[in-house]
């Protein structure tokens, strides 16, 4: 059986779709380094908080977030207890290490 085809399976891409920028609504330091933010941004960006490192030119993670304008974000005397505040007046805290669930 001739396999040589298999050689020239062209691998699928994941292709990057490019967005506008954003205006970015609010940032905070995710890490005492202060090397990582966790930034909340409005338009195509809403309903996610990207974590994202000064070194990188995209985000490293994100979580999944209330598709309302996240108004602030505040780790709590600097702790890893995170307090965010929406537009509509309502708050969530969350912790560091479990942005996927809140209080």
């Amino acid at each position: 059986m001739d396999l040589k085809f298999l050689l020239n399976k062209k691998e699928d891409k994941k292709i990057d779709e490019e967005w506008d920028p954003a205006p970015i609504m609010s940032a905070t330091y995710y890490d005492t380094a202060c090397t990582k933010i966790l930034v909340a941004a409005e338009g195509k960006y809403l309903g996610y908080w990207y974590i994202c490192d000064w070194d990188q030119e995209r985000p490293i993670n994100f979580v999944k977030a209330p598709k309302i304008n996240t108004s602030f974000f505040k780790f709590m005397n600097y702790s890893d207890w995170l307090l965010v505040g929406f537009q509509n007046g309502t708050i969530q805290i969350r912790h560091k290490f479990d942005l996927n669930n809140w209080l």
